[in-house]
């Protein structure tokens, strides 16, 4: 018997379909053709060693042979990996269906076995003829080809695409239609989808991806071009949906439908789609804080959704422009962003290298770089990407360094509603960039970038880019942390363990680098002759030492200088956890750098920088994502109804990622900042040390940045053996206690909150005595107790006790607590505290410290 790549022939007339083994080879031929990137340095020297006509005829055939390596790189890398995904599945797929017919005995299956294989086929045109010519215009059908080619969709789906846009021309707004009947559906409804609806949304996702598609690719010049500008705008404005009418008004507030935004994702994903223009609109959207007033049904005749406005930047960008529509010509609420395919960034990238031959790419894979510039949001932020893209191995571009741009808003002749400085969503794209360096313990390269950030800052620069690296690397440490939630544990130390591990270690090293140099530089001070020593870095720890030294020049009172030569800046990052952290924290040094990064974390909801960079270290976008579930049965589920519904199955699975708000995708950010609001006030309320000391007993401190969160791999770990095990997990084998009991010791045989433990948590919340619990309570104390409660902090009976059964059982399905991470701060610790009440041997506090201790 031979075999080849998994396919195996016998006799040579019987094929079989090793999936496993073809995958794998597939796999093995993509990761080496993406390595295939042939040396441009010598290039760098051709001027200098081109001195005769024969070695000018020799260089020019070598930069044949290496446009030659690009294109091959091009074509293995996605033509032949698409090629062998399609024998893949066509095999899978007849013999599914052949399968199917053998097992009903009804031979007219065959038949149509046969054809659901035979793909559509319209003028072939590949991707990589489209992506070697940015400019050329083609026709729609060759767009068309050169999408499916690359796009999960199968004809059906596409021709009920094509027939609701022709129906569109025609005036007939059947698309729009269909969009408003998904909006504001719940977890449930998404999940009970029927098969025509999922067909229906199926064909919506493809007509927005599709639309998208021939907008960048073909721009104005393309036939058609306005009405699939009209489609996308029209689309993107459905993505908000209406809050509830207020009686008295003539207009209604429109903000993001976060579940229908990530159903619309979940689809894309599904079918391949997450590159895609539409994807990145889609996503950008997602993060828009904005409510933009529009016009009420009620009171117009045609009720009217947000503007949304597609245009192009100079670049090639497309630039999407939100507003008001209520009042059109002053509208009060803007976000303007600038969207990009991958495929269009990486031609932009490769468009503007080949003008800046000595770029260099600071040991980043194209990639990662073209998946930064999809996180780009404004000029600001194309700007300091291109010049990251394009900048020597120094990070110097035409002898500056690359974080050193020209801001827009410094220009007054732009008019534009773009965010204004470097935007949070690429602030965290660069912190991440900082951070793979060090996670490949790249500390050449980290020099460089840190060097580059550092001189761009200081020296009477407007614009502090330290402190939106800082910042954005701080929410980058948070999504590492959530990485590492959502992760099964390794019990063995495998899949994904080692590298997540790794990973929030690398975060936590880059965010304390950051934080420090934007505190130690001072606006004052003029610095020269900066050199920065050798950097000692552990992947095992996260510890980070170096030194800075500078010539300093200080301007101090009555323009008195005080000058120093060869000053020694240390900088020094760890993490600390137990009771030795609250002894090392000093409030108020980097006030301005917690209160950006505390804005940061309310702001954007985590995982959106994974969606859009999209490239990021793989364990941890494993960790965030969950349709990688569904995608890995693409090979027995081709049609794309299918995988659309295995994706919203598996995110409904998920419920708690639907109808998330800004600011919401992760309950511990509640917890830090509430944290290091009352380390703020400790100097003022003594009374508030024994709490403190307790929350530090949780969470972990980063002794550069001086904030505090879930930063300590062990501690996360631990928490999730508290989530699967209950709070026995935490007190330890010797206790003698089993969940059961002490659940029981807080509550009455009628299953109600004892007096003491009710008292407890209502002190705590609500700062106030509650001496009536304390003396033969009547059921009105109890209830006054109770509604006190729920009025003062808003927690409820019922989520009281869904946080109590959560931390001390561990994970439940019911409630809105389901693990211990998503009980907020004060009421998780109220709580906990109240452990004692129902059984005075309980001393949670002192358990985490011993397991500190022992550490």
């Amino acid at each position: 018997m031979s075999k080849a790549a998994g396919l195996n022939l016998s006799n040579g007339s019987t094929l079989y379909l090793d999936n496993s083994t073809y995958k794998a080879r597939q796999n093995q031929l993509h990761q080496t053709a993406s390595q295939l990137n042939f040396s441009k340095a010598p290039f760098e020297m051709e001027n200098e060693v081109c001195g005769t006509e024969g070695m000018f005829l020799l260089a020019d055939y070598w930069h044949g042979v290496s446009d030659s390596s690009d294109y091959l790189q091009v074509f293995l890398t996605k033509d032949v990996n698409k090629i062998n995904n399609d024998v893949q599945n066509s095999i899978n797929q007849t013999d599914a269906k052949i399968a199917e017919s053998f097992s009903t005995n009804e031979r007219d299956y065959i038949l149509p076995a046969a054809k659901a294989v035979i793909p559509y086929t319209p003028p072939y045109v590949s991707v990589t003829t489209i992506n070697n010519n940015p400019g050329t215009v083609f026709s729609l059908e060759e767009y068309l080809a050169a999408f499916l080619s690359v796009y999960d969709v199968d004809q059906e789906t596409m021709a009920l695409a094509e027939e609701w846009i022709e129906a569109y021309k025609a005036g007939d707004p059947v698309i729009i239609q269909k969009m408003k009947k998904y909006q504001n559906l719940s977890a449930q409804q998404w999940e009970n989808l029927s098969e025509q609806e999922l067909k229906e949304f199926t064909a919506l996702t493809v007509v927005y991806t599709w639309s998208n598609y021939v907008v960048e690719q073909g721009g104005e010049s393309v036939e058609n071009y306005d009405t699939y500008k009209e489609i996308c705008e029209k689309m993107t404005a459905n993505l908000y949906s209406f809050k509830p009418i207020t009686e008295g008004y003539d207009y209604v507030e429109a903000t993001p439908d976060s579940a229908l935004i990530f159903a619309l994702k979940t689809a894309m994903e599904s079918m391949g789609m997450s590159d895609s223009l539409a994807f990145n609109v889609a996503t950008k959207v997602e993060n828009d804080g904005n409510s933009y007033i529009v016009y009420d049904s009620q009171y117009q005749p045609n009720p009217k959704d947000v503007n949304v406005a597609y245009s192009f930047d100079e670049s090639g960008f497309v630039s999407v422009n939100i507003e008001d529509s209520y009042v059109t010509d002053y509208p009060l609420h803007t976000n303007q962003f600038l969207a990009t395919s991958r495929d269009h960034a990486a031609n932009y990238m490769n468009s503007q290298r080949e003008a800046n031959p000595g770029w260099d790419s600071h040991g980043m894979s194209d990639d990662e770089l073209v998946g930064m510039y999809q996180s780009v949001m404004n000029p600001n932020d194309l700007q300091a990407m291109t010049n990251i893209a394009i900048s020597d191995k120094d990070f110097m571009v035409n002898g500056k360094y690359a974080f050193d741009i020209d801001y827009w808003e410094d220009d007054t002749s732009h008019t534009w509603n773009y965010d204004r400085g470097i935007s949070d969503t690429f602030s965290v794209a660069l912190g991440e960039m900082g951070s793979n360096m060090l996670y490949r313990q790249d500390t050449g390269n980290y020099e460089s970038y840190i060097n580059a950030a550092l001189q761009s800052s200081i020296n009477g620069s407007r614009h502090n880019i330290m402190l939106d690296i800082a910042t954005g690397a701080g929410v980058y440490a948070d999504t590492c942390s959530m990485a590492v939630i959502n992760d099964e544990a390794d019990p063995l130390g495998g899949g994904n363990d080692y590298p997540l591990h790794m990973q929030l270690n690398a975060a936590n090293a880059n965010f304390g680098v950051f934080s420090q140099m934007y505190e130690k530089f001072d606006d004052d001070t003029k610095y020269t002759n900066i050199d920065i020593g050798h950097i000692t870095y552990s992947n095992q720890t996260g510890d980070i030492n170096f030194n800075i030294t500078a010539d300093t020049d200080k301007t101090n009172f009555f323009f008195w200088h005080d000058r120093e030569e060869g000053k020694t800046i240390t900088i020094d990052s760890t993490i600390e956890s137990g009771k030795e952290a609250i002894d090392d924290y000093v409030e108020g040094k980097q006030a301005q750098l917690k209160k950006e990064l505390q804005r940061k974390q309310e702001d954007l909801v985590v995982d959106t920088v994974i969606d859009l960079t999209g490239c990021i270290n793989p364990y941890l976008k494993d960790g965030i994502y969950f349709v990688k579930d569904s995608m890995a049965e693409k090979d027995v589920t081709m049609d794309s109804v299918n995988l659309v519904k295995d994706g919203i199955k598996v995110a409904c699975s998920e419920s708690k990622n639907f109808n998330r708000g800004i600011g919401g995708a992760v309950t511990i950010f509640g917890a830090i900042s509430k944290y290091n609001n009352m380390l703020a006030t400790y100097e003022a309320d003594k009374e508030n040390y024994n709490r403190i000391e307790k929350l530090e007993l949780f969470y972990n401190y980063n002794t550069a940045s001086g904030t505090v969160g879930l930063y300590d791999y062990d501690t996360i770990r631990k928490i999730q053996d508290w989530n699967q095990n209950g709070i026995v997990e935490i007190l330890g084998e010797d206790c003698g206690k089993t969940n059961e009991q002490i659940y029981q010791s807080m509550y009455t045989a009628s299953g109600e909150l004892k007096n003491p433990v009710l008292e407890k948590i209502a002190t705590d919340l609500c700062d106030q005595s509650f001496d009536d619990l304390n003396n033969n309570p009547t059921a009105e104390d109890i209830a006054t107790a109770y509604s006190t409660i729920e009025e003062e902090s808003g927690y409820t009976k019922d989520e009281i006790n869904n946080a109590i059964d959560v931390l001390v059982n561990g994970y439940s399905e019911n409630g809105e607590y389901h693990v211990v991470t998503d009980i907020p701060f004060e009421l998780q610790h109220a709580c906990l505290d109240a452990l004692q009440e129902g059984d005075s041997s309980i001393d949670v506090y002192y358990a985490w410290e011993t397991y500190y201790q022992n550490q």
